[in-house]
């Protein structure tokens, strides 16, 4: 399961790297848009001023850069989960650093960021909405450490390990598999914990390739 996760993953995150360096290349042209229109505005050129905001429109897409790690794999897996949460109105705060130095393997961040936060989310779908939160931390420094914190519904820890009498949850199933199984391929660290309904899970990987 693990092995045909991986495989489904690593074909959607080149897609999503896509899209991600297609959002960077509009915030880029940003600049060079307002003076266009300045330049329009200034010569009263309004009709041409409003058919270039049209026009700009029309190219827009409905992705939103919500943060920016300059680490495309990275961009592509958090803005991904956090458009998702928008979606179901959960609030989202990031706090990162610059990540274009992260060597870790995409296809290995894919499977334990995206699992995290999949879990995160469904934790939260089940809270009233104004209760709804997830808080990342992604920083670089001599290691990669990554945790999420959301907001929960009361789970038991013990052990390092989810204690629950519900099979077949997101939270306490394969997910949480599919991440160790990875962090196992690095020197790694991974924890769990849960306090004051809010659930925390981290870990801390050394910033080398697999050999």
């Amino acid at each position: 399961m693990l092995h045909a996760q991986i495989k489904v993953q690593s074909e959607g995150i080149e897609a999503l790297s896509l899209s991600n360096t297609a959002q960077r290349k509009l915030t880029h042209d940003f600049r060079a848009h307002l003076e266009m229109l300045d330049s329009l505005l200034e010569n009263k050129s309004f009709q041409e001023a409003a058919n270039y905001i049209t026009q700009l429109r029309a190219e827009q897409t409905e992705r939103i850069l919500l943060v920016n790690t300059h680490n495309s794999a990275m961009d592509a897996i958090l803005n991904q989960k956090a458009l998702i949460a928008k979606k179901h109105n959960i609030d989202v705060q990031f706090t990162v650093n610059d990540l274009s130095p992260l060597l870790i393997d995409a296809v290995d961040l894919t499977v334990i960021i995206s699992n995290l936060m999949d879990n995160a989310i469904e934790a939260c779908e089940k809270l009233p909405i104004q209760e709804r939160q997830i808080h990342v931390k992604a920083l670089l420094e001599d290691a990669f450490f990554f945790s999420i914190r959301n907001r929960s519904e009361t789970v038991q820890v013990c052990d390092n390990m989810v204690i629950t009498t519900k099979p077949n949850t997101l939270l306490h199933g394969y997910g949480l598999q599919n991440v160790r199984s990875t962090l196992n391929k690095y020197d790694s660290y991974f924890g769990l914990d849960y306090q004051n309904g809010w659930f925390l899970a981290y870990a801390e990987i050394q910033n080398t390739p697999l050999s």
